[in-house]
């Protein structure tokens, strides 16, 4: 995406036709970024061939497209479009500010108030589109926003020193100043955002029997401390200088505590799903054949963690180990499976749970332990795995 924007932001500048070195430029360094990568390709395709292209570039590019396109799973988000707004606030909080000020300039040069500016041209385009083209997914995971910060950084930069120069309108400025503080607000209280979330749930569900809890007074005092900047820097134009002067220094500040809040007060606990646990377990019976009974994705039982943790014995890198996967919901075809005696004496059975299944267990997965409790008993179950076979 870089290329692409850098190249047409070259061609579409003003004497286009005397970038042409430029343009040539750009092509050059994407053609050395080929060769670093090129030996890899070679040395896949010359021992798999076929099973690289299809596998690699159809079944992984297109099909994961598809996929994230339709929505995967957890990644689903309620906020739908509006999740990478939120994010990019939490991240990082002078986002409110490059809106803001993405807005104003875009809109005063559909007036034809100021000239078009090829860089301004180029890091808007890049931010927008890529904004875009992300939000309109319906599978949304925090990492998408790394390609929108490299823009809204440089048009934030822009907007401070823009601001810095008085070179904007009052309202202008006060919007942007106004929009800064409150995303500081925003991301320093994960339970002010957890508050108006609960909220604005309680008011559309037409419940507002809630009594004046802390998430709410949190609410109001935001309110009111955003309402009484927005009186002084309207009024009083030193205030505004001050607060453009201090306003890296204190996003600088209240990123690093709440850097610092996250490094020493992390609950690892969070990001432990049971993976290692269910591969101690297997590994310490001396396993020889696995079902997985997975939940449909775009990789099909492909799971990494238990790749991790059970040496590559999904993979197909330990012979002596069987890993037959399969779909939990094809029922009938799990039951005639485990039906024979002859299969049903060796497997350890692993069921991968979802987001369906919490905080409440999904009929689906109620179906499949119906199933597997007629003949196995229940040896492990963890966060994300539950773990059937011969005690």
């Amino acid at each position: 995406l870089p290329i692409v924007f850098l190249c047409a932001a070259t061609l579409s500048a003003p004497r286009a036709g005397r970038h042409w070195r430029t343009s040539l430029a750009l092509v050059f360094y994407a053609l050395i970024g080929m060769a670093i990568v090129l030996p890899w390709y070679l040395y896949m395709e010359t021992r798999h061939g076929h099973e690289l292209e299809h596998g690699f570039f159809i079944s992984h590019i297109v099909g994961s497209f598809q996929s994230v396109a339709e929505g995967l799973g957890t990644n689903v988000k309620e906020l739908g479009f509006f999740y990478f707004v939120n994010q990019l606030v939490v991240r990082f909080p002078l986002s409110g500010l490059a809106f803001v000020y993405c807005v104003g300039r875009i809109l005063q040069i559909a007036r034809a108030k100021s000239e078009v500016n090829a860089a301004e041209l180029l890091i808007f385009s890049w931010f927008i589109l890529v904004f875009l083209f992300f939000s309109a997914l319906r599978t949304k995971v925090v990492s998408y926003i790394l390609p929108m910060l490299i823009p809204l950084s440089l048009i934030t930069a822009q907007a401070l020193s823009r601001l810095r120069e008085r070179d904007v309108g009052k309202k202008v400025s006060l919007l942007c100043l106004l929009a800064a503080v409150a995303g500081l607000i925003w991301s320093a209280s994960d339970d002010l955002r957890l508050g108006i979330k609960g909220i604005a749930k309680s008011l559309l569900s037409g419940d507002t029997s809630g009594t004046l809890s802390l998430p709410v007074v949190q609410l109001l005092l935001a309110v009111a401390l955003l309402a009484a900047i927005f009186i002084l820097l309207s009024r009083i134009d030193q205030a505004r200088i001050v607060l453009v002067r201090n306003l890296p220094s204190l996003t600088v500040l209240i990123t690093s505590v709440l850097l610092v809040k996250q490094v020493v007060f992390f609950q690892d606990e969070d990001y432990i799903d049971g993976a290692e646990a269910v591969a101690t377990r297997l590994k310490s019976s001396g396993y020889e054949e696995i079902l997985f009974l997975y939940t449909p994705h775009y990789t099909g039982g492909l799971n990494a963690q238990l790749a991790y943790y059970l040496d590559g014995a999904n993979c197909g890198w330990d012979d002596s180990k069987r890993f037959v996967e399969m779909s939990r919901s094809n029922l009938e075809l799990i039951s005639a499976l485990i039906q024979k005696p002859a299969r049903r004496d060796g497997f350890f059975i692993v069921i991968e749970k979802n987001h369906t299944d919490r905080p409440a267990r999904s009929a689906e997965l109620i179906k499949v332990e119906g199933i597997l409790g007629l003949h196995y008993p229940k040896l492990l179950e963890t966060k994300r795995y539950i773990l059937y076979g011969k005690t």
